[in-house]
């Protein structure tokens, strides 16, 4: 295909890229679309068990971000908003989001 590619003119091989890209920010775009239609059903299916799943789901994300165990963190510290919004929890979870998706994380 690289060679079909080198055979067109780079007007038409910028027409080529640019239709490429229009057609990945679609497939993304139908991606989350799809994923927001399945949030919003579940929630509207049974809203206080999509809840409930959502904070153990949080919950879990949680103890893989502090370690296992979760020592170091009271639980009272849990409970308050402003520990969440600390400088060290944009990190962990750049962290923790840069491990998950590159496969590093395994699910429980």
């Amino acid at each position: 295909m690289n060679q079909a590619l080198l055979s067109y003119s780079s007007e038409a091989q910028a027409a080529i890229a640019t239709v490429d890209d229009e057609m990945a920010q679609a497939a993304q775009s139908i991606r989350n679309s799809k994923l927001k239609r399945d949030f919003l059903t579940s929630f509207a299916q049974d809203p206080q068990q999509f809840i409930q799943t959502w904070i153990a789901s949080q919950s879990r994300d949680l103890e893989v971000i502090l370690g296992d165990d979760g020592r170091g963190v009271r639980d009272e510290d849990l409970r308050r908003s402003d520990f969440f919004r600390l400088p060290w929890v944009k990190e962990a979870v750049q962290v923790y989001e840069g491990l998950r998706s590159s496969g590093a994380l395994k699910t429980r």
